[in-house]
Formats: C-alpha cells, sequence, structure tokens
C-alpha cells in the first residue's frame, strides 16, 4: 500500500521585518546551541505535524471562517525550557484575542480530526535558539533581562510548513488569513 504524502504543518504568527530584525538583533549575543535563522522567527499557535493533503485542505477552510481584530503583542522577556532546550523571547501578558484566536482554532480544526491538549498551557514566544543546555539558557536569561519590549502588530496568522534539510529546516508560508 502507498502512503499518502504529508507535510509538516503548523499554525503561526510570522513577524514583519522591523520585529524580526528586533528579535535577530536578541538572538545575535548567543554563543552557543543551534540559533534559529532570520527567516525562520515565528510565533507557533498550534503545531499539527504531518498533514496530508485532505486534511490540509480541511484546515484552510478551517481557518479561513475565524475573524479576529488585529492587536498588539509586547514580547518583553525570555525564557528556556530545559526538557526542550529552547532560549526563547516571550510575553509577560498574553492579550485575550491572541487567547481567543488560538481557541477558535482548536475548535474549528478537531473537525479536521485534530484533538490538542495544548490549549491550557499555550505559551505564546519566538523561540531564538534549539540545544541550549540548562546553564546556558539561566546565564542568558539573566544577563539579558529584562529585554527592551519589542512592540508587534498581528495582522493575520499563517498555515506554515516545515521542510528539514541538511542546513537546517526552513519554514514555509502557504496560506495567510
Amino acid at each position: 500500500m502507498v502512503q499518502a504524502e504529508t507535510r509538516r504543518m503548523f499554525f503561526a504568527l510570522c513577524p514583519d521585518d522591523q520585529v524580526r530584525q528586533q528579535l535577530w538583533k536578541i538572538s545575535n549575543d548567543v554563543q552557543f546551541g543551534r540559533r534559529t535563522s532570520f527567516e525562520n522567527l515565528h510565533v507557533t499557535l498550534i503545531f499539527l505535524g504531518a498533514v496530508n493533503k485532505e486534511r490540509g485542505t480541511c484546515l484552510e477552510q478551517a481557518a479561513a471562517s475565524i475573524q479576529f481584530p488585529s492587536f498588539t503583542l509586547q514580547i518583553d522577556r525570555l525564557g528556556h525550557w530545559g526538557r526542550p532546550k529552547i532560549l526563547w523571547a516571550g510575553c509577560t501578558e498574553v492579550p485575550n484575542v491572541l487567547q481567543s484566536l488560538v481557541s477558535q482554532l482548536q475548535k474549528n480544526i478537531d473537525d479536521c480530526g485534530f484533538q490538542q491538549s495544548q490549549m491550557q498551557d499555550y505559551i505564546p514566544h519566538a523561540t531564538l535558539a534549539r540545544k541550549v543546555s540548562a546553564g546556558q539558557g539561566r546565564r542568558f536569561c539573566e544577563q539579558h533581562n529584562p529585554i527592551e519590549p519589542i512592540k508587534w502588530h498581528v495582522k493575520n496568522f499563517s498555515l506554515m510548513e516545515s521542510v528539514t534539510y541538511a542546513e537546517g529546516p526552513v519554514y514555509k508560508v502557504l496560506r495567510s488569513w
């Protein structure tokens, strides 16, 4: 039996070049781990994993029905998660409209066969570097927090594809709303 072709997908917020530059500037000081490329900086809303064409179409329809007002996301802190070894930049306060967007997306994609349990633990963040040890992450955060707040005016969200190459992953926008 031939397996259906799948693509690794996720919903995300993609920063404009000004916000991307500000995030990149923070990560300039990262001298360890694997730094996220400039083009790949984003905030994941929901990670979907392997998605076939039929489910991809369903996801697009589910996302297209969502209406949300533009909002400002203020990125104002650094953090580190030891388990996935990720150094990140995130926000102290999550705007209600962002929580609502993620909730609406989750509700709409349930019909496409994506039951997620991440909702209660959703922490919006942009990954600055991977493979960062606990000591490296803790020291970096101590030395660089607080950061100059980055005000990001969010106007849309995107369905993204992650394609892995020998040099690392590349994230491609498939569609935006």
